[in-house]
C-alpha cells in the first residue's frame, strides 16, 4: 500500500502599513546622500499608534481535520544596521472586528412562508401544514444577542400534530490554497422547542436560540470566508423526513 500526502498551503497579507520612528524610510538617502542614521549609545523609547480599518476580518484559528485556517495580526519592530544582520522583533495582537451601531441597529429582520405536503412510509398522505417564520434580526452580535424565532403553524389541513420546532446555526468556511478548495460546515448553536400544534389547529411555537459567545463572527478575507444560516426544521410523527422551513 502506498500513501500519498499533498500539503498546500497559501497566504495574503491583508493589511500593512509601515511607520519609519527615527531617521528614514529604508532605502531613502538621509542627509547629503548617506543611508545611515546615527545613534548613540543608549536607550531609547519611540512610541507610536496605528489606527486599522474598520473592515479589517477578526484575528481567527480553526482546526477541522488536517485544515486549518489562520488569521494573525503583528507589529514587527527592526533596526536597519549597515553592512549587519539587522535587529527584528515581533509582537502578535488580536483583532476583534466590533459591529457598527447603526449596522447592528438596522436589525434586517426576515420572514418566509412555505406549505408542506407530510407524508408517512409507504407515502400515504398526511396532509398539508403551512408555515411562516420571522426573526426580529439577520444582523446579530455575538457578544449581545440571542435569537428570536418564531413560527406561526397552521395545521388545519394536517394529519398528524406538530410536536416541535428544531432551530440550528450552522456556520460553513471556505478555503483554498495552491489550487484546493475546501469546505467545511458544523453546527454552531441549536434548540428544539417544544409546543405542540395538534392536527386540524393552529398555533405559534416560538423560543430563543442562544448563542456561543466564542464563536468566529462572519467575515471574508482573499483565501477564506465565513458564514452562518440558520435553519428551522418541524418535528411531526410519522413524516417520512423533518421539513425544512
Amino acid at each position: 500500500t502506498t500513501t500519498h500526502t499533498e500539503y498546500h498551503n497559501s497566504t495574503a497579507v491583508v493589511y500593512k502599513q509601515l511607520i519609519t520612528l527615527a531617521g528614514n524610510m529604508k532605502f531613502t538617502p538621509f542627509g547629503n546622500g548617506s543611508s545611515t542614521y546615527p545613534m548613540p549609545g543608549g536607550t531609547f523609547y519611540y512610541p507610536f499608534s496605528v489606527q486599522l480599518p474598520n473592515d479589517l476580518p477578526p484575528s481567527l484559528s480553526r482546526r477541522v481535520g488536517s485544515n486549518r485556517t489562520e488569521l494573525f495580526y503583528f507589529t514587527k519592530a527592526y533596526v536597519d544596521i549597515p553592512m549587519g544582520r539587522d535587529s527584528v522583533s515581533k509582537s502578535f495582537f488580536t483583532v476583534l472586528r466590533p459591529i457598527p451601531i447603526s449596522q447592528w441597529a438596522q436589525k434586517q429582520p426576515v420572514s418566509s412562508e412555505r406549505n408542506h405536503h407530510v407524508t408517512c412510509c409507504c407515502c400515504i398522505d398526511k396532509g398539508y401544514v403551512k408555515t411562516r417564520i420571522y426573526m426580529d434580526r439577520t444582523v446579530i452580535a455575538i457578544d449581545r444577542d440571542s435569537v428570536m424565532v418564531y413560527a406561526d403553524i397552521d395545521n388545519t389541513l394536517g394529519k398528524e400534530p406538530v410536536k416541535a420546532l428544531e432551530v440550528t446555526l450552522r456556520g460553513t468556511m471556505n478555503s483554498h490554497a495552491g489550487g484546493h478548495r475546501e469546505t467545511n460546515t458544523w453546527v454552531q448553536s441549536t434548540a428544539i422547542i417544544r409546543n405542540e400544534i395538534p392536527a386540524g389547529g393552529k398555533g405559534i411555537i416560538q423560543g430563543i436560540l442562544q448563542l456561543n459567545r466564542q464563536a468566529i463572527p462572519s467575515y471574508s478575507a482573499p483565501h477564506s470566508n465565513l458564514t452562518y444560516v440558520i435553519l428551522a426544521e418541524l418535528e411531526i410523527p410519522m413524516a417520512m423526513e423533518k421539513f425544512n422551513i
